[in-house]
């Protein structure tokens, strides 16, 4: 669901420690603020750990023997009040999961008793009152969904493989960049807002769009890449950079790894490396595995190529169709925001009210704040 308002109003103000200073030390601070007031608060970690818990009763009544594994930002600890809840069905009797590379005799058996698993835990979701808008997407790798009706946490099951390295890859960046999570709070509500944190539209999912901000963190922090250099301590100038290096990327010729950082070049389609890069690349995996993907596509020339760190054959920003759309935004809020900023130094009194994070996150939170006030009045354990 998306936070709707009619007023005039910043919310996360409310957790701003700001004592004074130019635009850009306002600008670092209100991004502060702004991860603090989007952080669970304890009410909504209670609701989602009760509703986690009534999904796992469930599935135990519907497929005795097998687990759900939660992933993603849940497990992570990067959650958002709209985000969802990830997991991964599993079963101990197949010892290759779906996703997984590599040969192997039971993926088969497996794929097929994931749809069979899958379908039975929907068809015993809908016997409970406890869920709304279930269904089942029938893809190669199938994903299941429900809606908790307590608290509109939505869930998303599926049965692919992989899902550990992902979340061990978060969690190590996050503990190396104390910026990461701020400034991830900040671009994916940027992006949220205007329609483009979904996959399956065109847009930059939570993964990819994290990953992103890894790619420029690590870029910035390497000592062989000489375009820009990470500030320590500058939210502000973290952010205005992100969008600017984001914003002026050339798509159609280039490419993003981030283990080891670097910027590659994009291959044309149909195009065969030479004797010398055929040689280096027989001595580097990771820069063989980027060669073989980071080719521009035929149709879409202009696509995101993004290397996983956790997998390296796998293009972070193959769905990504709408990149041209999500780079035009990145420009277009750099734009406001710089603009914002000058006005700021004139007249810090004008954004009192409104703050310099609202061109770039909105303003449209009232849904959340009527709802964090309803789990405020219960008690903090509740029992569905």
């Amino acid at each position: 669901m998306r936070w709707t308002s009619n007023k005039d109003s910043a919310p996360w103000l409310k957790n701003l420690r700001w004592s004074g200073g130019d635009a850009l030390s306002r600008l670092n601070d209100e991004i502060t603020a702004f991860e603090a007031y989007m952080s669970p608060t304890i009410a909504e970690g209670a609701s989602r750990e009760a509703a986690v818990n009534q999904l796992r009763v469930h599935a135990a009544v519907a497929l005795p023997g097998a687990f759900l594994e939660e992933y993603g930002s849940y497990n992570t600890g990067i959650y958002m009040p709209s985000s969802d809840i990830d997991f991964r069905l599993a079963s101990s009797r197949h010892g290759k999961q779906l996703g997984e590379r590599g040969p192997s005799s039971t993926r088969p058996s497996a794929l097929r008793e994931n749809h069979r698993q899958l379908r039975a835990l929907t068809r015993h979701l809908r016997t409970t009152d406890s869920y709304t808008d279930i269904g089942l997407i029938p893809a190669r790798i199938p994903v299941g969904f429900a809606t908790h009706r307590a608290t509109g946490i939505r869930f998303q099951i599926t049965g692919a493989g992989e899902v550990n390295a992902h979340d061990e890859y978060v969690k190590t960046y996050l503990a190396e960049f104390p910026a990461l999570r701020p400034l991830y709070f900040v671009v994916k509500n940027m992006l949220w807002i205007r329609g483009f944190t979904e996959t399956f539209t065109g847009g930059l999912g939570s993964y990819p769009l994290f990953m992103t901000i890894v790619a420029w963190l690590r870029l910035g922090k390497s000592q062989s890449i000489t375009i820009w250099s990470h500030s320590n301590g500058s939210l502000g100038r973290d952010l205005r950079d992100y969008l600017e290096f984001y914003g002026s990327f050339n798509y159609y010729r280039q490419g993003l790894s981030i283990e080891p950082p670097r910027i590659l070049t994009k291959g044309r389609p149909g195009g065969k490396p030479s004797k010398s890069e055929r040689e280096t690349m027989a001595k580097d995996p990771i820069l063989s595995a980027s060669s073989k993907m980071c080719v521009a596509d035929k149709i879409q020339r202009y696509r995101l190529y993004l290397q996983d760190p956790a997998n390296p054959l796998n293009d972070l920003g193959l769905k990504c169709y709408g990149i041209k759309h999500i780079r035009a935004i990145f420009r277009y809020t750099l734009t406001q925001l710089r603009r914002d900023m000058i006005q700021f130094e004139q007249n810090p009194s004008l954004f009192e009210d409104g703050g310099l994070l609202r061109s770039v996150v909105g303003g449209q939170f009232d849904r959340l704040e009527q709802s964090r006030a309803r789990d405020s009045a219960k008690e903090t354990s509740c029992t569905f």
